[in-house]
């Protein structure tokens, strides 16, 4: 069970081009990302260099 953290990112990055596939919106998944990019910014975990 050593791959099952790399699998569930997998699967997420699956589900999210899925979602986005069936959506048919890629601006709801970049504002998505964005509003993670941030929260993970301010907790001093990432940062962002380029927001384009």
């Amino acid at each position: 069970m050593e791959h099952v953290g790399g699998n569930i990112l997998y699967g997420v990055q699956d589900i999210l081009l899925y979602w986005g596939q069936l959506r048919g919106w890629r601006s709801n998944i970049l504002q998505n990302v964005q509003h993670i990019f941030r929260e993970e910014a301010f907790g001093g975990k990432y940062v962002v260099e380029s927001a384009m």
